[in-house]
Formats: structure tokens, sequence, C-alpha cells
């Protein structure tokens, strides 16, 4: 299993050293390690996707659209970095709380605050 999670980049941490109940939490990376077909494939990919023509309306697209209007240099290069790397936390974190995925989470919460 760790050799599975290395290859897609997500690696498990160990935060504390008590042996008797060790919390591990799972460290997404967007790292050189681990088989790059399925890195390029996978999340880098998946960005390019997200901040194309076809990429639906979502909170990570228009994250990655938020830095590539910083109008630098790279700043399409930094965005598609961003939001690879933002994809591999939001992954990791539906995988383990078995959420669903709702594309424009933060919009939906941010007008739940203030109809209230």
């Amino acid at each position: 299993m760790h050799g599975q999670d290395a290859r897609a980049a997500v690696r498990p941490i160990r935060e504390s050293q008590n042996t008797q109940s060790p919390r591990v939490r799972f460290h997404a990376l967007l790292t050189e390690s681990g088989d790059p077909k399925v890195q390029l494939h996978g999340a880098v990919g998946s960005a390019h996707y997200v901040l194309g023509p076809f990429g639906s309306d979502s909170d990570l697209r228009r994250h990655g659209q938020k830095i590539t209007s910083r109008g630098a240099k790279n700043a399409k290069k930094r965005a598609v970095v961003a939001v690879a790397r933002k994809l591999c936390v939001l992954l990791q974190r539906l995988w383990v709380s078995g959420e669903v995925y709702d594309p424009l989470y933060n919009t939906h919460r941010r007008q739940e605050q203030e109809a209230a």
C-alpha cells in the first residue's frame, strides 16, 4: 500500500512518536519521487484540464485563474502546479473523510455565512 501511495505522490507522515497510538496523516506532495507518468497524467494533467477551456467552474479553477491573473511571466505554470497540489490535497481529504465532492464548496459556504 505504501508503494502505491508514493507513486501517486501521497505519502504518510507520522505526527507523533507515541508507539501505542501513532497519528499518521497523509501529506500530498507533487514531488519528483514516484512514477513520472502517474504524476504527469494524474495531478498535472488534471490541473491542465481544470484550467483549460473545457474545465467546468469550480473552486480549483477559480484559484488557478486568480494566480494566472497576477500576470507574472510564469503565472500559468505556477497556477498549474498550485492547482495540482491543491487537487492532491483535496483528493486525499475526500478519500479519508468519505465526503462527496462539491466543486463550489467554498462559494456555497460563503453564501451561507452571508445569509446568516
